[in-house]
């Protein structure tokens, strides 16, 4: 999932409304009762938007609340 976010938001003209698909989608990951269904989209997700600078920056606009959270926590390590 983060290579397709990745390939979107590194775009010379993103598809917007794939984007907000793919962060709606996220964000209901990181929003599920299931820990173990936040984790992984944490680990595999969340970890990577944060530690790029220009993917980071670029999501800033889609990202969902519990995603901005998840991701603040990488920067803040």
């Amino acid at each position: 999932m983060y290579a397709h976010i990745e390939r979107l938001l590194k775009s010379e003209r993103p598809d917007i409304t794939a984007l907000e698909r793919a962060f709606s989608f996220l964000e209901l990951l990181m929003s599920h009762s299931d820990a173990k269904v936040r984790d992984v989209a944490d680990q595999s997700v969340c970890e990577n938007i944060a530690c790029d600078e220009v993917v980071l920056q670029k999501a800033q606009r889609y990202v969902g609340e519990a995603t901005k959270k998840a991701c603040a926590e990488y920067i803040g390590k």
